[in-house]
């Protein structure tokens, strides 16, 4: 599973969820927005190339995003989270 896919899993069925282990975490909120255009013309590229299915997961991954920082406060998740740090994380 996904790490934002686990995110929402967690976030919509708390009690289904007894811990997470969350690796190479997806970009979010703020960071999202910012790589949206590029993703977009990810996608006009990969429709102009003839691979409609890759242009609309490309599409789909500009548009995608994590709860809101404030609905994950709201809802007070009490599992454990393993959070690894990724490439582009500083030392």
């Amino acid at each position: 599973m996904g790490a934002s896919t686990a995110l929402w899993a967690a976030y919509l069925c708390p009690t289904a969820v007894r811990g997470l282990v969350l690796l190479c975490v997806t970009t979010g909120w703020e960071i999202r927005m910012g790589r949206r255009g590029n993703l977009l013309a990810s996608a006009k590229a990969l429709e102009e190339a003839s691979d409609p299915d890759s242009a609309s997961v490309v599409r789909g991954a500009a548009f995608a995003d994590l709860p809101t920082e404030e609905q994950l406060k709201a809802a007070n998740l009490k599992m454990p989270i393993l959070l690894m740090c990724a490439r582009d994380d500083g030392p």
